[in-house]
């Protein structure tokens, strides 16, 4: 993956849009991900939009422009776009409400199903408690309402 192209091609698309930040690559090996992390001093909640549906039609929107520009087809879990830690601060909340969660089923002895969320919250989800002993994770529910479940193995 070309680090300046995915930078630079941020950086455009930002200017066009009339925002102005600071765009730094962050490899992330152990997650087999690069993060574009923005810093920016501006209201960026239109950037982010509700539930950060906005930011998450941004990412797509330069994902599929690298992949133009450099030919190299990229999923979304190999590139997450950041802005002021949003997705990093929703990152860590949904890893402890699922171990929360998970605690809660264990000691209610009853599965609890989580709210609607999208298919990158809910693979978050899977894969932390992957392997928490006694539980065990679903996905229901169709489009947007899909949603996980908390189960007792």
């Amino acid at each position: 993956m070309e680090k300046e192209t995915i930078s630079r091609i941020t950086k455009e698309v930002l200017k066009i849009m009339g925002f102005e930040g600071d765009v730094a690559l962050i490899e992330e090996p152990e997650k087999n991900r690069t993060r574009i992390k923005i810093e920016s001093p501006e209201n960026t909640g239109l950037l982010i939009g509700k539930n950060g549906e906005n930011l998450r039609a941004l990412q797509h929107l330069i994902l599929l422009l690298v992949a133009r520009e450099t030919g190299q087809n990229l999923r979304p879990g190999e590139f997450i776009l950041d802005i002021n830690n949003y997705q990093q601060d929703r990152e860590n909340y949904l890893i402890a409400l699922a171990k929360n969660t998970a605690q809660e089923v264990l000691d209610t002895k009853q599965p609890k199903e989580l709210e609607p969320m999208v298919a990158s919250e809910r693979r978050t989800i899977h894969i932390t408690l992957d392997g928490y002993e006694g539980v065990r994770t679903e996905s229901v529910g169709e489009r947007g309402e899909r949603r996980v479940v908390v189960k007792l193995i």
